[in-house]
């Protein structure tokens, strides 16, 4: 647990009106239901927004790791 602290660690956080996003899912689920598609979640709609993010900006798609004493960044190419 200690050694975690050591970890560079990056947070970013955004402010949405949660009343829209419900009502968008609301209104995707109804459609999918009429379709005999089963329902999507909160979960599904984030991971879909990340996926683009990082389609638009592939700079967002980097890690952090050690070996050794060295630390890299690691950048993924798409």
């Amino acid at each position: 647990m200690t050694a975690s602290l050591t970890m560079p660690v990056a947070t970013s956080q955004r402010v949405m009106p949660v009343k829209v996003i419900d009502e968008n899912r609301r209104l995707i689920n109804e459609r999918r239901q009429v379709t005999g598609q089963s329902k999507i979640s909160y979960t599904h709609l984030v991971a879909w927004a990340i996926v683009k993010a990082v389609e638009k900006v592939p700079a967002i798609n980097q890690a952090y790791s050690e070996n050794g004493d060295e630390s890299f960044r690691l950048t993924t190419r798409t």
